[in-house]
């Protein structure tokens, strides 16, 4: 028995004005709220790390940094909802397909992509530690398009989009990383 593929018409999605925006720069994004103990505290535990550098004053003053910092993934996670803001899933009581990942740009201070595609993939992530954040820094990131391109699937287009984004402390701007995430859509 022979199988036949079946072809699927592509289109080009890769316009003009998606290309525009490769090596664009969004918004410089800054944490509503300095590092704190408490937060480093539960992010060490979350991650099940013990380092006394994260939570013990004493070590910490002994230590080449002089006070507690917080590990190197935490400015990851550092740019949160401030208080008093809506929450981005409050949409999902609306509109039961949200699923808050379409504003996913948007919170990283980029434009969209004009797309028609819908449905998003996590093409992977990649990050490169250049520093550790510690209790009081103040966390600024800023990402941009590194690339924007597309390849055909058996379902169809699919559209990567590579965005890199760096993080520093307002302060004194010292580097903590530079995030490289793959986005899919379908």
């Amino acid at each position: 028995m022979t199988m036949v593929a079946e072809q699927v018409a592509v289109t080009d999605y890769i316009t003009a004005e998606v290309r525009s925006l490769i090596g664009r720069k969004g918004e410089t994004m800054v944490a509503s709220d300095p590092v704190d103990r408490s937060s480093v505290r539960r992010f060490a535990q979350a991650i099940m790390d013990d380092d006394p550098l994260y939570w013990d004053e004493d070590h910490a003053a002994k230590s080449q940094y002089g006070r507690i910092m917080a590990p190197p993934l935490f400015p990851l996670h550092a740019l949160r909802r401030p208080g008093g803001t809506s929450d981005p899933l409050d949409r999902s009581f609306e509109d039961s397909d949200y699923d808050g990942a379409g504003d996913v740009l948007g919170r990283m201070g980029l434009p969209d992509v004009p797309i028609p595609q819908q449905r998003l993939l996590n093409g992977g992530n990649d990050v490169r530690i250049l520093g550790l954040a510690g209790v009081g820094d103040v966390i600024v990131t800023q990402s941009a398009y590194e690339d924007i391109y597309q390849k055909n699937g058996r379902s169809g287009a699919l559209i990567f989009v590579d965005i890199v984004t760096d993080y520093w402390v307002q302060q004194d701007g010292t580097a903590l990383l530079r995030s490289r995430q793959v986005f899919i859509w379908r």
